[in-house]
């Protein structure tokens, strides 16, 4: 489903849409593509499921964190049957006969207020990890505050000076995660970038 939302979605925009029927768009898993989508490329994205015979399109959107989706639904309200979420998710069913004047809108939407500037991802660095914090004692207390999410999110620690030793790629199918061996002072430390 990533692969064919990405062959689908114009990249110029400032909102990735990708639009298919419910046989190729399995209304379960619409929210992991919009999220991917909008990790690869930061920028909102939809991806809408169709159900023809009932004449609806369901949406699951993500946005990057200078985008507001749920303000962005207010503006789509007139579109739409229903709607909700927060700042960078939600959700959305909508007429069939409305999914292009809703696209229409939100690509007008997106364009007019994300610029340039804001596509450029910016990284934000909790803390440094050093060499000498580097064991199972400090990740094991990491771990435990769980579950990470809006409002209690992941902590991002920097290593610094870490020299790449070997890298591989992996996965099953396409093998599209990266695997490196990395050096940090004495030790070493093994980094997955997954979908890279």
């Amino acid at each position: 489903m990533i692969k064919q939302a990405i062959d689908e979605i114009n990249t110029e925009d400032k909102i990735l849409i990708s639009c298919k029927d419910k046989q190729e768009y399995h209304e379960g898993i619409i929210g992991i593509v919009a999220g991917r989508l909008t990790e690869q490329f930061h920028k909102p994205s939809m991806i809408l499921s169709i159900d023809s015979e009932k004449g609806i399109g369901v949406a699951s959107l993500r946005g990057p964190e200078y985008f507001s989706v749920i303000d962005m639904l207010y503006q789509m309200a007139p579109h739409l049957e229903r709607f909700g979420g927060h700042k960078q998710a939600g959700g959305l069913t909508v007429k069939v006969e409305h999914i292009d004047a809703l696209v229409r809108d939100m690509v007008s939407y997106c364009n007019g207020l994300v610029t340039d500037d804001m596509l450029h991802k910016k990284t934000h660095v909790d803390t440094i990890l050093h060499e000498r914090d580097m064991d199972v004692k400090n990740f094991l207390m990491i771990d435990n505050l769980r579950p990470f999410g809006e409002g209690n999110r992941e902590p991002v620690l920097l290593l610094q000076n870490a020299v790449i030793k070997h890298k591989q790629t992996m996965g099953k199918k396409n093998k599209s995660h990266l695997k490196l061996y990395t050096q940090v002072g004495n030790k070493v430390v093994e980094v997955i970038q997954w979908n890279q």
